[in-house]
């Protein structure tokens, strides 16, 4: 096995047991940011998506804490924030 597939095998051992750690409705915010790519979501459209109000922004900022999705400055407006994901 060659140098680059072990270092690949081992992100993606690493993201699989992040992955296994989330809660449902981290897993499912997750997945809503991740399915999107390269296209940004913001956070008021993941609240409509997934009806879960009062643990979005936990969630949010545990998945940012794991280096899973980051915050993006919108261009056409500096005070919304947008979420992406650091992987797709």
């Amino acid at each position: 096995m060659s140098i680059l597939q072990e270092k690949q095998r081992k992100r993606q051992d690493l993201a699989s047991a992040l992955y296994a750690s989330m809660t449902n409705e981290e897993r499912v915010i997750y997945n809503i940011i991740r399915g999107k790519k390269e296209i940004r979501i913001w956070q008021g459209d993941i609240e409509r998506e997934t009806n879960i109000p009062n643990i979005l922004k936990k969630s949010i900022k545990l998945l940012i804490s794991r280096t899973l999705i980051k915050e993006v400055v919108n261009i056409q407006n500096k005070s919304k924030k947008v979420l992406m994901a650091t992987k797709f």
